[in-house]
């Protein structure tokens, strides 16, 4: 086996890639070069590279002519850092010229060139908002409370004192689901409706209670996703008093309907501008039947479009 012919070969290889790798090299240095800082570089024509021109030539002239010659820019900054007073040609002036040349690189560029934006005017990625203004929202919860309540006269609350009617009762009140509709009339404030329906018998009526509240919230940071509400509300209670130890120990004269007010504080997380959820810690006070007031806590989700 022949092995130094086979070495002559690689190393002919070599040499040849070597001197392809050179020659890539030296044309693409060429080519930035060519173009000096300040000059833009002109998009190729397809019309004229299609017909094997060379970009930057005029039509008819000579490519390998046009290669060999250097941009009338670059030309000049060669020559200016040969020139010093005199005309000699000396490393000092070209060592100025590169002293020049890293000042004017160092510089800062004006607000106006190209690729340079004023911080004022950099483009921020819009937050979408979270206030409710516009908006309808649906909302359910259910919550529980605890009611004190003071009779007008000899009437039963749901206790008695040995022969007698209590004359100040207190229990837990059924539990509750409630349903509410909303609408942002402004930013920081929402007209609310709200429908609410035990989910257990009233001790007192033997009924499931049923009340209309209308009303209004007014948030207190309306953009935030963790915010906070007041909320006021006019309360109608259409329970109807007919238990059977009411039609016997006496019941209120105001049988069928009951008329009060609501206030309460809500907490609310939004995730995003159509889906929430909140816990609100209420105050229901009533004076037509009796003197009623309730201390309930609901929690509860809200969704809203559009």
């Amino acid at each position: 086996m022949k092995i130094r012919p086979v070495k002559r070969t690689m190393k002919k290889m070599i040499f040849c890639l070597a001197a392809v790798i050179f020659l890539l090299f030296y044309q693409m240095s060429s080519q930035v070069l060519a173009v000096s800082p300040g000059e833009e570089v002109q998009p190729r024509d397809p019309d004229t590279s299609a017909q094997g021109e060379v970009p930057g030539t005029e039509k008819g002239e000579d490519p390998k002519r046009a290669k060999t010659q250097k941009p009338e820019s670059s030309v000049e900054k060669e020559e200016s850092g040969k020139k010093i007073s005199g005309g000699e040609d000396t490393d000092g002036g070209i060592e100025r010229q590169f002293d020049e040349d890293a000042e004017i690189n160092d510089s800062p560029s004006p607000v106006g060139s190209p690729g340079v934006t004023p911080e004022e005017m950099t483009p921020t990625a819009i937050k979408p908002s979270l206030m409710h203004k516009h908006q309808v929202g649906l909302e359910i919860g259910f919550g529980w409370g605890y009611r004190l309540i003071k009779p007008y006269g000899d009437i039963w609350c749901g206790e008695r004192d040995g022969g007698d009617n209590e004359a100040f009762c207190s229990g837990a009140s059924p539990a509750f689901m409630e349903i509410g509709l909303s609408f942002g009339v402004l930013r920081s404030m929402d007209l609310i409706v709200d429908f609410r329906y035990g989910l257990q018998k009233d001790d007192i009526s033997e009924r499931n209670p049923l009340s209309l509240m209308a009303g209004i919230r007014l948030w207190l940071n309306p953009e935030d996703s963790f915010k906070w509400a007041v909320g006021f509300q006019l309360v109608m209670d259409f329970t109807k008093q007919d238990g059977d130890n009411q039609s016997l120990y006496n019941k209120p004269k105001k049988d069928s309907y009951d008329f009060g007010g609501r206030i309460y504080g809500q907490i609310q997380y939004d995730f995003f501008r159509y889906l929430g959820v909140y816990v609100k810690l209420s105050a229901v006070v009533g004076a037509v039947r009796w003197m009623r007031m309730e201390i309930e806590g609901l929690g509860g989700v809200q969704v809203r479009f559009p």
